[in-house]
């Protein structure tokens, strides 16, 4: 081999080199960019988490069985007109198994049951026969939307009915959870813990996807 083809055997290698590592470089380039898309994505997200103000009104008497949550959406301004949609859940206070006994309750009864104080009342604002959820509903921003909520039912299988009384008095905690869907975001999931006559404000985000 002559000294010129040995040369452009050079030239050739060193612009290959240089092809490949000017390759990697982009390639790092936009990995990198990728990354800081997706991370300022969840910032904005993180921004936007609705915030609502939640209480639990009851009235006195017989009232006091039937109390109305009144939820309002306060925020974020960056949410503009507010939710799409927005559906409310009542959480249970802990998760639960059936006990495996002849008479005792299945998977299926267990997540029949509301474990908690108040549920919804069963086809009101459009909640579900057990009174778990309502919704989904549109809310606007700083506007009131009112549920009817109602005592829970005391399981079938409890033989004393003052048992579930006892273990769930009116001013026990009410866990509520609020799935919130708005155009151009991935939907947050707020939880939020109200009592009777006390105003809660929540804007904790426990799940994003």
């Amino acid at each position: 081999m002559d000294s010129t083809s040995a040369a452009n055997l050079a030239a050739a290698g060193l612009t290959a080199i240089a092809a490949a590592f000017a390759g990697l470089a982009a390639a790092r380039s936009s990995q990198a960019s990728r990354t800081l898309s997706r991370i300022e994505q969840h910032r904005r997200h993180e921004e936007l988490t609705p915030q609502f103000s939640v209480t639990l009104q009851s009235g006195s008497g017989k009232a006091a069985a039937s109390p109305t949550l009144r939820v309002t959406l306060i925020g974020p301004l960056g949410l503009g007109g507010g939710l799409d949609r927005c559906t409310v859940r009542v959480r249970d206070d802990r998760l639960r198994a059936p006990s495996g006994l002849a008479d005792g309750p299945t998977a299926a009864d267990i997540a029949g049951q509301v474990w908690g104080p108040f549920r919804f009342t069963p086809g009101s604002e459009g909640a579900d026969a057990v009174g778990r959820c309502v919704g989904p509903v549109p809310v606007a921003l700083d506007e009131l939307r009112l549920f009817q909520m109602e005592r829970s039912t005391t399981p079938a299988w409890y033989a004393d009915p003052g048992a579930w009384e006892k273990q769930y008095p009116p001013l026990a905690p009410v866990r509520l959870a609020f799935h919130c869907e708005a155009a151009g975001q991935p939907p947050w999931d707020v939880l939020v813990e109200v009592r009777t006559g006390k105003a809660t404000s929540a804007s904790t985000s426990a799940a994003t996807a």
